[in-house]
């Protein structure tokens, strides 16, 4: 029961004199400019010191050297040579093979093995830290194997089960083991970032470890992780559930799963799982009021501040609420219930969301309604959340939960970049919504002459103006730098719709001789389609999505993500301008004979062309049964090895290809029918 308070002084201490705040009578000093060495040596012996101390006896003793490893790598690299050496001389010898079985199998040496347990788990944790600080590709690590078969000789070391009358129950703690199994994953993503066989090998290491310990949440977080870079997120949805997070942990801990559901085309789980996460801060709303009544009628006035403050300044600026808002409406339009026959085209905006329909309207009036409703997803749509950056809004996400990742960690998405899509979607469908409202008040001409422009379609023509206008300086100004390549060039041809719908139906922007005819009309459309046409071939190019055969390629994440994104908008506002054409006499039937019908069904050949790149990125996932056989055999074939040399268990490998492959046909089937539903639409 040695405290480690004094020794972690010490530790500290050697740490300051590096950190540059050594506190004099007088002054502060500070040696943050060439640091010496002997002062990074001293770092290094009291981190050894420590670390010799109390690696075998307590389980926390490297997330006490961390933030000193972490000093010690930021000053001088050639100090973490050494420590590389004493871990891996410390793994060595404790070993589980330099002990042998005639120990015995008493308490005294039960607690022995756990010792040893321990610390070999320190000295490997040491030396991941010290490869990610050096930024070493990891060829002088411990083989993942090893790990592997460390963690099959601890788990005699698990707790056993009570047996309680006829029952048995399980402790709910963590095993001593978990840890190996967490090292030996991030080994493998790390030093093998595309090899889909050891994306396998790493969710067979995962399952095996959640299994042996049901309820240790990083070894689902863990697995979570591998089974998205598989392209099966269908498996990683029901691991978040098993983790049961419920009321505020919904708003520090959701962000696990809501990006990788867009990415998997889980478009209906991203809509329930947003929507807790706004109900949870609506209910918390009223809430506060009732408990802030109660606090002051007990006296306690400073707990009714409290309550008062928690819900101004962390739940109503929460990062976490803006974001399953902006969610919620892009994926709205893709929320389905099935259909009868597997694979057909699944209708867009069957229960939700605008895409050109008779629908439209009702849509677009309730959704404005909504607006003021700061718990409802239509409020990303005003003005002030428009215009707010990073800096207004409070992250809540707790990163703790990712404390175990040493050597390769989960994406994660910055606040920024949050603002950034949030912003985003508030413009793609403030823009949508008025274009519905335009095309309402739009008449066709009479007798081939344009009729006067009513004050209400005038005035509904220069708000989605001054919205697209916003939107482009947005994009231009602020989103270019989050975006991956190809998004600008798309919600730029956004803004070539509806700058072509605001032409068509009212002539506006007005130009400045003032001329409006049908023919002029025609001629501005024209040319704004050739341009939309020229920046969606250059979206095409760019993202070049249909290029990588694999089914772990980043392709497949994109393309489900582009979905709701582009696609959905895009398809939107190039059925409204198609009924807005029609109306004015250029329908499909005169492509031939009129120019601006020829020009729109120019662009709407340049976006059935990038639909069918976005679906060839997806074809490579499974398909039908034998699809699917036929890969999980190629799958199998190359994870066959690890199994029969008893580093994997068979039975859990088998599963977990099944796990992959069912996960990767559920993305297919959930994407491809609505990109089917579109291109038919557009032939």
């Amino acid at each position: 029961n040695m405290p480690r308070g004094p020794h972690l002084v010490c530790v500290e201490l050697a740490a300051v004199r590096i950190r540059g705040i050594v506190e004099t009578t007088s002054s502060s000093v500070s040696i943050k400019d060439n640091v010496e060495e002997e002062k990074a040596i001293s770092l290094q012996r009291a981190i050894r010191a420590y670390g010799d101390l109390f690696s075998t006896r307590v389980s926390c003793a490297f997330s006490d050297l961390c933030p000193y490893l972490e000093v010690l790598g930021a000053t001088s690299k050639d100090a973490l040579v050494p420590l590389m050496e004493w871990a891996n001389s410390m793994r060595s010898e404790l070993h589980s093979e330099k002990y042998s079985e005639s120990d015995g199998s008493d308490e005294a040496s039960f607690k022995e093995r756990k010792a040893r347990l321990r610390g070999y788990i320190f000295a490997v944790k040491v030396s991941y830290k010290v490869v990610k600080l050096m930024g070493s590709n990891g060829d002088d690590l411990v083989d993942w194997k090893e790990l592997a078969a460390e963690w099959k000789t601890a788990t005699e070391l698990s707790s056993t089960a009570k047996e309680d009358n006829e029952n048995s129950e399980v402790q709910k703690e963590n095993q001593p083991g978990d840890d190996l199994i967490l090292l030996a994953v991030q080994q493998l993503l790390f030093r093998f970032p595309k090899d889909k066989a050891m994306y396998v090998v790493a969710a067979t290491l995962a399952e095996a470890g959640i299994e042996h310990s049901p309820y240790n949440a990083y070894l689902k977080i863990t697995a979570m992780d591998v089974y998205s870079r598989c392209n099966a997120t269908s498996r990683a949805w029901e691991l978040y559930q098993k983790m049961a997070i419920k009321h505020i942990q919904l708003d520090s801990c959701s962000f696990l799963i809501l990006p990788l559901l867009a990415d998997g085309g889980l478009y209906n789980e991203s809509v329930l799982e947003s929507n807790h996460v706004v109900k949870l801060h609506g209910s918390t709303a009223k809430d506060t009021g009732e408990y802030m009544a109660r606090a002051m009628e007990q006296g306690t006035l400073s707990k009714a501040n409290e309550f008062l403050l928690f819900q101004r300044e962390r739940m109503n600026t929460s990062l976490s609420l803006l974001d399953s808002k902006g969610r919620i409406m892009d994926c709205a339009p893709l929320v389905h219930f099935g259909t009868k026959v597997r694979g057909a085209p699944k209708p867009i905006a069957a229960q939700h969301g605008i895409i050109g329909a008779e629908s439209d309207l009702v849509r677009a009036s309730n959704m404005v309604k909504e607006t003021h409703n700061h718990y409802g997803a239509p409020s990303i749509l005003t003005s002030p959340i428009l215009s707010r950056t990073a800096d207004h809004y409070r992250d809540n996400r707790d990163f703790t939960i990712l404390s175990h990742q040493i050597l390769h960690q989960n994406s994660v998405i910055s606040k920024e970049q949050i603002v950034s899509e949030s912003r985003r979607r508030g413009h793609v469908h403030g823009f949508l919504i008025r274009s519905v409202l335009c095309s309402d008040a739009c008449k066709g001409p009479k007798k081939g002459k344009i009729q006067k422009t009513t004050d209400v379609l005038k005035e509904r023509c220069t708000s989605l103006i001054d919205a697209g206008n916003s939107a482009e300086k947005f994009i231009q100004e602020e989103y270019t730098e989050a975006a991956i390549d190809g998004y600008p060039q798309l919600f730029e041809a956004m803004l070539v719709m509806l700058r072509v719908l605001g032409i068509v139906s009212a002539g506006m922007p007005i130009q400045p001789d003032n001329a409006d005819s049908l023919k002029v009309r025609e001629e501005r459309a024209v040319e704004l389609l050739s341009k939309g046409t020229t920046l969606l071939e250059d979206a095409k190019v760019k993202m070049d999505l249909d290029s990588n055969p694999e089914w772990t390629n980043e392709n497949i994440r994109i393309a489900c993500r582009l979905l709701p994104d582009c696609v959905v908008p895009l398809f939107a506002l190039l059925e409204m301008n198609g009924n807005l054409f029609a109306t004015f006499g250029w329908g499909k039937r005169k492509r031939y004979t009129k120019k601006g019908a020829g020009a729109l069904a120019d662009f709407a050949l340049s976006v059935r062309a990038f639909i069918l790149s976005m679906r060839g990125a997806l074809l490579c996932l499974p398909d039908d049964l034998d699809d699917k056989n036929l890969k999980a055999k190629e799958v199998a074939q190359d994870v066959g090895p690890f199994v029969e040399s008893g580093y994997l268990p068979d039975a859990i490998a088998k599963d977990s290809i099944k796990n992959v492959i069912r996960g990767q046909g559920i993305t297919r089937d959930r994407v491809v029918p609505f990109l089917d539903f579109v291109v038919i639409a557009l032939d």
